[in-house]
């Protein structure tokens, strides 16, 4: 006799797949956060009441440590202070919406969250700015438009885009308002592609001389 709740979540998902359930509410929502807590390779996109789960592609991992390294340079090339949440759950019951990205960083709001070992976003503001590899969905921009994310990377098919919230929806800029003077949609592919042919510990070296006339 199997010892599984009777709401208990099978799945079998190859690199790359999506699994969509709907509808999804906010109760059953959590008890399926708890039970993927036992496969962290997983991530989900909630909004609307539809809940995408979905097994990411290997270059995509390889893909979003690459892009945070990179982006911690340029941070720290500036001075600037930051915390990171990798790839934390960020929800809000009362906007109906929940998410996961690569990885998160809090850069104005670094302070607000420090000494922080988790995120409650109806105590501290939502990251600054969010990493996803995992291509664009309608429910992963309605989540982060809804939970007032400002500034918003996608990383797909060995393209950077940059979305920034402009009076509560996203608009696509080239330039970065946290990198000024970087052309970060052009520079960040190039260097993941350098990543991925030479190595990373070449590619992030090539990118401190890069940062470093650049001063």
């Amino acid at each position: 006799m199997s010892n599984k709740p009777k709401n208990s979540l099978e799945l079998q998902l190859e690199p790359g797949e999506k699994l969509i359930l709907q509808p999804v509410s906010w109760q059953r929502l959590n008890q399926i956060l708890v039970e993927l807590e036992q496969n962290r390779s997983f991530r989900i996109a909630y909004a609307d009441k539809v809940l995408e789960i979905m097994a990411p592609l290997g270059d995509e991992e390889r893909g979003k440590l690459v892009i945070a390294s990179l982006l911690e340079m340029s941070l720290k090339s500036q001075e600037k202070s930051w915390n990171s949440f990798g790839s934390t759950t960020l929800k809000s019951e009362s906007r109906g919406v929940a998410i996961e990205p690569d990885n998160c960083f809090y850069i104005q709001n670094h302070q607000e969250v420090a000494g922080k070992k988790t995120l409650n976003l109806t105590q501290q503001p939502p990251p600054d700015l969010v990493i996803d590899t995992d291509g664009v969905s309608i429910n992963k921009v309605v989540a982060y438009q809804e939970l007032r994310v400002p500034e918003l990377w996608i990383y797909a098919d060995g393209a950077l885009k940059i979305y920034i919230l402009v009076n509560s929806e996203y608009m696509e800029f080239n330039t970065s308002p946290n990198f000024p003077d970087l052309p970060v949609a052009k520079i960040i592919p190039q260097f993941v592609e350098r990543a991925n042919i030479f190595g990373v510990p070449k590619a992030l070296e090539e990118f401190e001389s890069y940062l470093k006339k650049l001063k």
